[in-house]
């Protein structure tokens, strides 16, 4: 989608703003998920790895 601003104007609307804003707070968002779930898993593997050299 290409920008929306003003004819003759270079600068971006407040509208282009906001809608990038919106955009990078989604991205922002899935990446503290992506994290949180990257943690989790890795927790995961640690707890496994613990339980099988108990039982070694």
């Amino acid at each position: 989608m290409g920008r929306t601003s003003a004819p003759g104007c270079d600068e971006p609307t407040s509208y282009d703003l906001k809608a990038n804003l919106d955009q990078y707070q989604q991205w922002q968002t899935s990446l503290e998920d992506t994290k949180a779930i990257a943690e989790l898993l890795e927790l995961e593997r640690d707890e496994a790895l613990l339980e099988t050299n108990q039982v070694a």
